[in-house]
């Protein structure tokens, strides 16, 4: 994967003592992204332990524990960042992932009030990842339609989020639109993108 390669010469060219820790994070993103996300996991968790107070490594560490369906930790961890931490951005994924877990255990009313939040921190960046959280949580509740409207917004932001076609090819899937389920389940893997919704 070519991102991931991109990285991993990052990294390869810093003396181990210099390894960034956001460009380490990324790497377990990436990782995380093809399927390696017990490998994203003890990675971030190297990384906490000199880097306790970077946020984005909690954050992310709670997206793993819940992609490994470790609800439970990954709700326990996401919970230590203070509901009004400084950084915008991190405070944005805490609620975002805390809105997937929420939506997972069929409490749909918090989990949207959560993905609102999430999306009104992280508005002025852009991101589609708050928009495919919304999705995400009105599939949940039934309201296809309107999940399929989220899934669209986080595409128009990001035309290269996998996991924003692999939802909407749910979607599709569930509204008997074969063919457009098929090509976004094309676009979604084609680079080794492995699902975890």
């Amino acid at each position: 994967m070519a991102a991931l390669d991109k990285v991993n010469n990052i990294l390869d060219g810093q003396p181990k003592s210099n390894y960034i820790p956001y460009v380490l994070n990324l790497r377990a993103c990436i990782l995380s992204r093809i399927g390696k996300t017990e490998e994203s996991l003890d990675l971030v968790e190297r990384c906490l332990q000199t880097n306790p107070t970077f946020r984005e490594l909690t954050v992310n560490k709670g997206w793993f524990l819940f992609c490994l369906a470790r609800y439970d930790e990954a709700e326990q961890l996401l919970e230590t960042i203070p509901d009004n931490d400084t950084n915008r951005s991190a405070l944005s994924y805490k609620f975002s992932n805390l809105a997937r877990l929420h939506a997972r255990r069929g409490a749909t009313e918090s989990a949207l009030e959560l993905v609102h939040k999430a999306i009104e921190l992280n508005d002025e960046n852009g991101h589609g990842t708050m928009y495919v959280t919304l999705g995400y949580v009105l599939a949940a509740a039934n309201e296809t339609e309107r999940a399929l409207e989220a899934v669209n917004k986080a595409i128009s932001l990001d035309e290269f989020d996998s996991e924003a076609f692999w939802l909407r090819h749910k979607i599709y899937q569930a509204l008997g639109h074969a063919g457009d389920s098929e090509r976004d389940r094309v676009e979604a893997l084609k680079n080794g993108f492995v699902p975890h919704i």
